[in-house]
């Protein structure tokens, strides 16, 4: 740092000359970019980069700070610091909240808020469960850009996200909580409700045997789950959250076998299922730790009586439980 304080006092150059020169090179990086020149481009990167740690060294300006003075020097909707060294928390955790926000429910308990998406996309950063990030944009990749084996390599990440997903639940619930029980069995201890009271119930349909055909892969064993898993979906909200959990429970315990899919649009809604059943979990999990506050401040206030706190919403279609 000081010999970088020692260059600016010899040259005799300025912090504002040092941001002209980074908004000069971020121009010239953002034309050669545009002409598909990837060496050029590079090496104003690498020279951007110099004077951008010049700036750090020799000011208090932070990167942000340097963003925001070079600014936008091409066509993009965000500063040029930003596409030239893009925030890759940021982008992944974009690309999960944009994912699901077209495939939440909309009511019952398995809705989520716009709020408790980004909830979900910070705890997945916060925790370092990167692993999802990779999975969703892997899947993305096969889905839109693999013209070669699409279905082989979303499969793979199907299964793929399986795992990380029972990953999710188990720091969700706690590293000393779960030991070695099973997806279905996490889901129980952190569902409360109706949700819970179903889920319980489905303890058959989430372990069903599968009959295995040929070595490694299922045969239609598969395909009778699946069938009553969407059965149950259809009966209502909260069975629609269960079968969500129960699909999952599922495949994460095929993943030692080859699933008989080959339509993308199947394996792309048993994807974002994964990823909803996990947020859903997430959410209803921090509903019920503000009830939980709640109860307990009420308790230690004068007077306080626990029955004043409103539990969260349940499901009322009139279609459970043949009411």
């Amino acid at each position: 740092m000081e010999a970088a304080r020692r260059g600016l006092e010899r040259y005799d150059v300025c912090s504002s000359e040092i941001i002209a020169a980074c908004a000069f090179l971020a121009r010239r990086w953002w034309d050669w970019n545009s002409e598909g020149r990837p060496l050029i481009t590079q090496a104003y990167k690498i020279y951007l980069a110099a004077a951008v740690r010049m700036l750090k060294m020799t000011t208090d300006m932070t990167f942000d700070d340097i963003k925001e003075a070079v600014g936008h020097q091409g066509n993009s909707s965000i500063p040029t610091l930003d596409v030239i060294w893009p925030d890759w928390a940021h982008e992944q955790k974009e690309r999960l909240s944009r994912t699901l926000q077209s495939a939440v429910m909309t009511d019952g308990p398995g809705a989520i808020s716009a709020e408790e998406i980004a909830a979900f996309a910070n705890f997945i950063d916060q925790e370092h469960q990167d692993a999802l990030f990779l999975r969703l944009h892997s899947f993305e990749r096969h889905a839109f850009q693999d013209l070669d084996s699409p279905i082989a390599g979303m499969l793979s990440d199907l299964q793929g996200m399986a795992v990380t997903i029972e990953h999710v639940i188990r720091v969700l619930i706690g590293s000393d909580i779960g030991g070695k029980d099973q997806l279905y069995d996490l889901f129980l201890k952190l569902w409360t409700g109706s949700v819970e009271k179903i889920l319980t119930g489905g303890n058959t349909l989430a372990r069903q045997g599968l009959l295995k055909f040929g070595p490694g892969t299922l045969s239609f064993g598969w395909l009778d789950v699946k069938a009553k898993i969407e059965k149950l979906r259809s009966s209502g909200t909260t069975e629609a959250v269960v079968a969500d959990l129960l699909m999952a429970h599922r495949l994460r315990g095929a993943v030692h076998y080859q699933l008989p899919e080959n339509d993308q649009f199947e394996i792309e809604g048993l994807f974002v299922g994964l990823l909803r059943a996990a947020a859903m979990t997430h959410a209803h999990v921090q509903r019920q730790k503000r009830v939980d506050v709640a109860a307990s401040n009420a308790i230690k206030a004068p007077g306080g009586d626990v029955r004043d706190i409103e539990p969260p919403a349940e499901e009322t279609d009139s279609r459970q439980h043949g009411q």
